[in-house]
């Protein structure tokens, strides 16, 4: 499958917008895989783990602080890697940002629309596709409200 790696500064709303979109691809009947300081505190083995899970048909979330000295092998590594950095409040690591597939900005979206956001990337990237009948879960993302 694919892993969605999360960065943006410490505490700044990043694990909420991972919650969001985790169910949105749990909703999908996708197999989700959450990866972060908690459960795996070396950047390096995180990124071998992602790869490993997405050949065997997992979607993996990871979610870290900027690793900009392993940034270059986390997308060598992974086959379907994809970068979402999510500005919070503070104005630090802004560098950071540069070059990443997806931009969030807490301070101007909603986590839900953070969230539908980085759904609607997966799907104009075909990386997922809309179901036979037309309606997915993006659509109960931004109908619920906050």
């Amino acid at each position: 499958m694919f892993t969605l790696w999360f960065t943006g500064s410490n505490c700044h709303g990043k694990s909420m917008v991972v919650k969001k979109v985790k169910e949105f691809l749990e909703a999908k009947g996708l197999i989700v895989v959450y990866i972060d300081k908690n459960n795996c505190n070396n950047i390096k083995r995180a990124i071998y783990v992602a790869e490993l899970l997405n050949k065997q048909g997992a979607v993996v979330i990871a979610s870290f602080v900027p690793f900009l000295g392993l940034r270059g092998f986390a997308k060598q590594t992974i086959t379907k890697y994809i970068e979402v950095w999510v500005k919070g409040a503070d104005k630090t690591h802004v560098f950071a940002a540069e070059n990443c597939d997806i931009r969030v900005d807490l301070n101007i979206n909603s986590v839900k629309s953070c969230a539908s956001l980085v759904a609607s990337y997966l799907y104009l990237h075909k990386v997922i596709k809309l179901s036979e009948n037309g309606v997915d879960p993006i659509v109960k993302i931004r109908e619920d409200k906050e």
